[in-house]
């Protein structure tokens, strides 16, 4: 890697401007989790080593993983990329992974509610990277069958989730939501999302209005919105 773009990520990386985030990464690890190792590599912050994954309560190992851990220059912007390394869980899109073999911890318009910006790395930790990982466990022990069930791929993920999100069986309902919260400026006048009938500003306004300010990505909101609109577009032919 060229000297000047080192130099570039060290001075940008998060771990140099908040320096109280990155002391609590570095206790998480140090206390929670001895199998990981926290290093810095090329001015980028990465945890390698081995994870176990306990049963609750009686502190008895179910099983281990190899991971690794890449923190983004802009964390907590933007989550940490998790790789499964030892080759232990088959990278498809069944058992949650990306194309690209880094794991899908969880639907990305859903960050709001997965990891808010104000979470710990400690909740990282316990409540995404151990669940997934609890997860793949599970899908082992019932031969791909899980309990804990996970959300469907693709349009049909995205409908699941909003389904249960703004409550509706309605694929238009759910087209006008993320219109709106595409929206650059969002009327008052307008009619509700939700069908009720009145408008915006006597129904769903401040609901929709808070979660604008909750998102991280508009991009990965409007891909959303264009994969449901297509659907809708479907639907009517």
């Amino acid at each position: 890697m060229p000297p000047s773009l080192i130099k570039m990520i060290i001075m940008k990386s998060w771990h140099k401007q908040d320096i109280e985030r990155y002391l609590e990464v570095q206790e998480t690890i140090r206390t929670q989790y001895p199998g990981l190792h926290l290093t810095e590599e090329y001015g980028l912050v990465r945890i390698r080593g081995f994870l176990s994954v306990k049963i609750p309560d009686i502190n008895r190992e179910m099983d281990h993983f190899m991971i690794d851990i890449l923190f983004p220059p802009d964390y907590p912007k933007h989550i940490p990329i998790v790789r499964e390394t030892e080759g232990k869980i088959p990278k498809t899109a069944d058992r949650h992974f990306n194309a690209n073999g880094t794991a899908c911890l969880f639907f990305r318009d859903a960050r709001h509610v997965y990891f808010p910006f104000d979470a710990t790395f400690s909740h990282f930790m316990e409540k995404i990277v151990v669940s997934f990982f609890v997860w793949q466990i599970d899908y082992e022990v019932h031969a791909g069958n899980p309990i804990m069930k996970g959300m469907a791929h693709n349009t049909a993920g995205i409908l699941e989730y909003y389904f249960r999100f703004i409550g509706t069986d309605n694929v238009s309902v759910v087209r006008r939501f993320l219109e709106y919260l595409c929206a650059k400026k969002i009327r008052q006048t307008w009619k509700c999302y939700c069908d009720s009938g009145k408008k915006l500003r006597e129904c769903h306004y401040c609901f929709i209005k808070d979660l604008q300010t909750k998102i991280v990505s508009r991009r990965d909101i409007r891909t959303s919105r264009a994969a449901v609109l297509q659907l809708s577009r479907n639907m009517q032919h």
